[in-house]
């Protein structure tokens, strides 16, 4: 005995018994789904079901694939705010678990609350739950469509618009339906494809129905078209002729590849040298794309002779390689099957062959023994089987006990059949054992359905033993949900009360269904005590939420680099305690409420991901939705300096451009232009000088920092000089104006170097001009990244003599500071004196100001003004009128003021003393001599002959 083996067998076995203590501890309460508006605790008016195909088929649709969406059938009114019943039936509508917010499906047009005419039964939802196909009876569900057929028709509703359109249409006119009954539709996972059952003739135009039957139709949303599943070998518009006790086609089920779709049918000519004579229904595959069916249900020498009897259920995988399906023909296998029982068989598409599935442990070819099955009558010994996605997987009820090594029990049991080792694992067994049967699986019907993940991992079903979970109390004597684990091999109890894990709730479930994901398990059931409150008296819909329903992600993308926060909003959120994104696990993940989580995203190659978020139960996987892209990476800049007053154009290489929302120039944005993935241009930003990084950045980041680009100093510019102009022997001061006076190491007046040159700031320098011939010259800066430009702003001139300040009076020089006597005058009379301003130099004497007086002693004079400006050489004549006023001394001083700088300012001071004015009252006005202090009457000639040449003179200026 291999002690190692056995010892490993029993650590096996008491983990998994701790595993199922603890499991069943933390098996959350059913949340209720058909709870009123607005009231998640508390039970809907009516009773709720959840409708579709029967599970029996392993692939029925009644939530999207992650369990967010869930379509609800229900006479509640109290489900959709503003809600008009407008029927007596049920009608349908799709809970959306994440806001907990219900929708009307089978609305009228121009009201989302209002119901339509009819009841609305059976539905199916696409994979994302973006489609819903449903049957009604309603006639005024879509505008301008007449109902030729007063029964049941095919409907399908855009979840994204809130739009109902009629599938099952006239071929000959879209805006009537067909002209017989359309009920069991199927959605394809893409939502492309709607599979029903019609006995209408008019689906399509040029059809051939001569069987008077149920035929398949298969109708196309890209292209509004119906076409025949169900048609013969040689026409693909003519349905198929039946044959036998069941010649309708039913129990249709679709892959999720949207490939294949699986069928039963009693046509006898639906393949090409098909050979049928068994006068029951066999099981087809329909190839969409090729429009052709292949008989699955053949013997084993033919795959065109139909295996006698006739097949009850099938199961597609979802790629279409594999069908599982069940069938009580004792030739479809080359071996042994005396049980005369229903057997399970799983068919590969790859080689049109079959396999036995419920086979005697250790002999692949030998049916299980013969068993007797108590209930109504067909009753199969094995019935209800579902698969796995990738179709390694098959659960099935069966009651023998001999498919499972050492198996000991009795009655009709759960078991999960592994196609890679070709083996049968007991899962309706009692805690601690893998061998020991609890039973339990009686009746038939809804009470038996099955539902398996899609991975294959989770089993969950209805089951009466009140032994399969250890501390279980069982108290309502009737069938209970229950969850198979296969990787830990432990059952938990899911339809229990809402105080207590381990107490069966106190009604009856039903209907039972799984998402594909595993994150939810879906039944009804009359229980009172699953939800807070449930006053109804009629069956609820419940969900048992086993992982995480993902929302929304924001972002919803980002950089490769990872580093940044991740928040996930959705439903069940605080039972998650790992994530994962793209296969690498998050890190500083933050579980804030039970809809709402955080998380750092890791750093991952470019690719669209999946984020993974861990639960107790299961693992949660929302497909796609994320997207990884690489932050923009920086190759070169060309060129790679420019002067830091920006202006210059460059090109950037490198990857990831598309997208740019900026590019910037150690830290200043740019103007710029992506051109491809590869290249942008730019023109560079003004920046101060030195080595900076230039950053591309998209929504999915930014690139490294770098030193890709260098400010430079430009080239100095000058744009003044104070002064002008100069002499030609230099020596004196300027001003230079203009820019980019960095490092300035000269400065040249047409090629001479100026001294004590200082840059007082970047705009200004002062230095001492250099001499150099006259004429017009370029005066430039030098710095270290070059000269300025050419220019013509200073000019030497050879000076001539300079300006020279002269008065005289009569030809008499009046000094500076010195008294001018003037004549005896009486008071009040005016006594008028005339100097003479003289610019005995070579340039121009400017005075800078009016000549101005101020009076002392009595003294008050007016002035006539001379010229502002005396060119070299010339002179301008100075009239000054004193005016005593009152007799004795008087005296005036004028002062004049040029740009002479030897002579400025000039003032002199006009004295005298003023005799009493004439007896008479008045005197005659007399004018200054030309003589120092000397007068004359106001007759004599003398004066006058002085006087009128310096008057001729004034006159001319």
């Amino acid at each position: 005995m291999d002690f190692n083996l056995v010892r490993q067998g029993f650590v096996a076995t008491l983990s998994a018994c701790i595993l199922a203590t603890l499991l069943g501890a933390q098996v959350p309460a059913p949340a209720l789904l058909s709870h009123a508006d607005g009231a998640p605790t508390t039970a809907a008016n009516a009773a709720s079901a959840s409708l579709g195909i029967s599970a029996t088929t392993g692939v029925s649709r009644f939530s999207s694939d992650d369990g967010r969406y869930v379509v609800v059938n229900s006479r509640a009114t109290d489900l959709v705010p503003g809600f008009v019943k407008s029927n007596t039936a049920a009608d349908l509508f799709l809970l959306d678990r994440v806001t907990g917010a219900y929708k009307l499906i089978s609305h009228i047009p121009g009201s989302t609350t209002q119901t339509g005419n009819g009841g609305s039964g059976t539905a199916t939802i696409s994979a994302d739950g973006l489609w819903v196909a449903f049957t009604s009876a309603a006639t005024n569900l879509v505008a301008g469509v007449t109902d030729t057929n007063g029964q049941s028709d095919v409907f399908l509703y855009d979840v994204a618009n809130d739009v109902v359109s009629l599938v099952s249409k006239s071929g000959s006119n879209p805006n009537a339906t067909a002209n017989g009954r359309t009920i069991g539709c199927q959605i394809s996972a893409n939502g492309r494809y709607v599979a029903s059952y019609t006995l209408a003739t008019d689906f399509a135009p040029g059809i051939t129905d001569n069987n008077g039957t149920n035929d398949i139709v298969l109708y196309d949303r890209q292209t509004d078209t119906n076409r025949i599943v169900t048609h013969t070998a040689a026409s693909a518009t003519t349905t198929f002729t039946p044959a036998g006790s069941q010649p309708d086609a039913f129990r249709l089920s679709f892959a999720l590849s949207a490939d294949y779709l699986i069928y039963i049918c009693g046509g006898t000519d639906l393949v090409a040298g098909q050979v049928d004579t068994n006068d029951f229904g066999d099981l087809f595959c329909y190839d969409i794309a090729a429009n052709t069916n292949t008989l699955i249900t053949h013997t084993f020498s033919s795959n065109l002779t139909a295996a006698t009897a006739g097949c009850y259920s099938g199961a597609i995988s979802a790629d279409g390689n594999y069908v599982l399906f069940h069938h009580n023909a004792s030739n479809l296998v080359n071996g042994t099957d005396t049980n005369s029982n229903f057997d399970l068989f799983l068919w590969d598409r790859n080689t049109n062959t079959n396999t036995l599935v419920s086979h005697v442990a250790g002999q692949p070819t030998t049916a299980s023994s013969s068993i007797t099955v108590s209930g109504p009558p067909p009753l199969p010994a094995t019935y209800n089987g579902v698969i796995s996605a990738d179709g390694r997987y098959c659960a099935y009820f069966h009651g023998a006990n001999d498919l499972v090594s050492g198996q000991s029990g009795s009655g009709s049991n759960l078991f999960l059949y592994d196609r890679v080792t070709g083996t049968n694992t007991l899962v309706t067994r009692q805690p601690g054992s893998t061998t020991v049967a609890v039973g339990g699986m009686g009746g038939m019907g809804d009470n038996l359905d099955a539902a398996m993940s899609a991975d294959g991992r989770y089993v969950a079903y209805a089951c009466a033993a009140t032994n399969l979970v250890t501390g279980v109390t069982d108290t309502n004597g009737v069938n209970d949900i229950f969850l198979f684990d296969r990787t830990s091999g432990t059952n938990v109890l899911l339809s229990r009360t809402l105080a207590s894990a381990t107490t069966t709730a106190n009604g009856t479930p039903s209907r039972l269904t799984m998402s594909r994901n595993g994150a939810l398990v879906v039944f009804q059931s009359t229980a009172t005590d699953m939800a807070a409150t449930d006053t109804n008296g009629v069956s609820d819909l419940f969900g048992a939420p086993l992982g995480a329903v993902i929302g929304n992600l924001s972002p919803a993308g980002g950089s490769t680099v990872g580093g940044y926060t991740v928040t996930v909003t959705g439903r069940g959120l605080s039972g998650v305690t790992a994530a994962s994104l793209g296969g690498a696990a998050v890190s500083a993940l933050n579980v804030a409420s039970d809809t709402s989580l955080t998380f750092t995203a890791p750093a991952h190659a470019v690719g669209v991901v999946d984020l993974a978020l861990v639960s107790a139960f299961t693992t949660v996987t929302a497909t796609g939705v994320f997207t990884y892209n690489s932050p923009p990476s920086l190759g070169s800049v060309a060129p790679s300096s420019g002067p830091a007053t920006g202006g210059t154009s460059v090109t950037l290489t490198g990857s990831a451009f598309t997208g740019a929302t900026s590019v910037t120039f150690g830290g200043v944005a740019a103007t710029f232009t992506v051109i491809n993935d590869t290249t942008i241009t730019a023109t560079t930003p003004a920046h101060a000088v030195g080595a900076v990084s230039v950053i591309v950045t998209n929504p999915m980041g930014s690139n490294a920092a770098n030193t890709a680009f260098t400010y430079t100093v430009p080239a100095p510019t000058v744009s003044n000089v104070s002064p002008a102009s100069g002499d030609v022997a230099g020596g004196y001061t300027a001003t230079i104006t203009g820019t980019n006076f960095f490092s300035v190491s000269g400065v040249t007046f047409g090629g001479a170097a100026a001294t004590n040159v200082t840059a007082t700031s970047s705009t200004t320098i002062t230095c001492t001009v250099p001499s150099h011939a006259a004429g017009v010259v370029s005066v430039e800066v030098t710095t270290a990244t070059g000269t300025s430009a050419v220019n013509t702003l200073f000019t030497y001139f050879v000076p001539a003599a300079p300006q020279q300040l002269d008065i005289t009076r009569s030809g008499t020089p009046i000094g500076h500071g010195s008294i001018d006597t003037a004549a005896p005058a009486q008071a009040g009379t005016g006594l008028t004196l005339i100097y003479t301003i003289s610019n005995l130099g070579g340039q121009d004497l400017v005075l800078s100001g009016p000549v101005t007086q101020s009076g002392a002693n009595n003294g008050i004079a007016s002035l006539v003004q001379p010229a502002t400006t005396i060119t070299g050489g010339n002179s301008s004549p100075l009239e000054v009128t004193v005016t005593p006023a009152a007799t004795g001394p008087f005296s005036v001083t004028i002062t004049v003021a040029s740009n002479d700088p030897t002579r400025n300012p000039w003032s002199w001071t006009i004295s005298g003393t003023a005799a009493p004015s004439s007896p008479s009252g008045g005197g005659s006005k007399s004018k200054g001599s030309s003589g120092g202090g000397c007068a004359a009457g106001a007759g004599s000639l003398p004066l006058l002959a002085l006087l009128l040449p310096l008057l001729a003179r004034r006159r001319r200026r």
